[in-house]
């Protein structure tokens, strides 16, 4: 692909994720996290080509971000759940489509920041992507620890794990059991 497509074609996505309309705005989440998942290894398995085809356009569907834009693309991302609170769930739903290195601990970090301003489908993303990241394999203990340095005292995670939503009290109760495992 050539180089000033592809920069259009970011540029225009990433102006869409400051969108003030709710909708266009998280059309453009939506779009950069098939965009991130495309871009992670395991990719090939995770949706037919037509489920990206129908959502991505032609300059979207031939990228994979490399590991530098994977991190422009989470300053992006906390750049909306910043400005744009209504759509926090779904930058955080996009975070957990992020490279383990680069996601984990901007999960972690907003978990610490938002964690008592977080609605219910904010927080269950967090738990989410928290549980598949410390679960996936492939970190080591020593990453682990460094990423989990108080992250099991996070009293968020203990309020959510007592949460009327039944979906995020399971997913918060599953993520402490993780956080004791991991030594967090």
């Amino acid at each position: 692909m050539k180089k000033i497509l592809r920069e259009r074609a970011l540029a225009e996505l990433y102006a869409g994720l400051l969108d003030w309309d709710f909708d266009e705005r998280e059309y453009a989440i939506f779009r950069l996290s098939l965009i991130l998942q495309r871009s992670q290894a395991d990719a090939a398995d995770r949706h037919a080509p037509d489920f990206y085809g129908e959502n991505l356009t032609r300059d979207l569907l031939r990228i994979r971000m490399s590991t530098a834009e994977q991190r422009e693309a989470a300053e992006a991302l906390a750049q909306v759940m910043a400005d744009f609170p209504k759509s926090r769930p779904s930058a955080l739903w996009a975070c957990s489509q992020l490279s383990t290195e680069i996601g984990l601990p901007l999960a972690l970090a907003k978990a610490r920041e938002y964690g008592g301003q977080l609605g219910d489908e904010a927080a269950y993303q967090v738990c989410r992507a928290l549980a598949h990241w410390l679960t996936s394999g492939g970190l080591t203990q020593q990453f682990i620890d460094m990423q989990l340095d108080g992250a099991g005292r996070l009293r968020c995670v203990e309020r959510w794990s007592d949460s009327a939503d039944a979906r995020l009290a399971q997913a918060a109760r599953r993520l402490r059991r993780i956080f004791k495992s991991t030594g967090g």
